[in-house]
């Protein structure tokens, strides 16, 4: 799920959406920095047959009230025709990180060619370093940040 943050939209908001480029407008300057990912596990979000309006704050008021005395976290909204449904979050604890969901222990590498395994930063941990090969290398560097 994404979030444009900046402009209308605050960091800590509740509405989510699982469509990038809708959540895109609600960024300053439509940039990728502006938009933030999370996950959140299907069972968690309370969908109705009838998905309640969005801009009605009413029914957004009754879905959340029935969801929570259901045990769910989130709620499947109605943005309007033709617009991608929202998921607004009233329990923030449900939204993870992908490596949380998958139990994938994730992988950094600096521009040494350096794995780390494990979180650096973390106080506690100390990283294993490994060396990768040039062919590993270029197979994940599209979906490294900038160093």
């Amino acid at each position: 799920m994404y979030r444009g943050i900046g402009g209308t939209s605050g960091e800590k908001g509740k509405y989510w959406t699982p469509n990038m480029e809708w959540a895109r407008q609600f960024t300053q300057s439509g940039r990728d920095q502006e938009i933030k990912q999370a996950f959140i596990k299907t069972s968690d979000i309370y969908t109705l047959d009838d998905l309640p309006y969005a801009g009605d704050s009413d029914a957004v008021e009754e879905a959340v009230r029935i969801a929570k005395n259901k045990g769910f976290k989130a709620v499947r909204l109605d943005e309007g025709d033709n617009e991608p449904n929202s998921i607004y979050v009233f329990d923030e604890i449900a939204l993870k990180s992908q490596h949380y969901l998958s139990g994938v222990q994730p992988i950094y590498v600096s521009k040494d060619l350096l794995v780390y395994k494990g979180n650096p930063s973390e106080r506690h941990s100390k990283p294993r370093k490994s060396y990768v090969s040039k062919r590993i290398y270029k197979s994940i560097k599209p979906g490294l940040s900038k160093l």
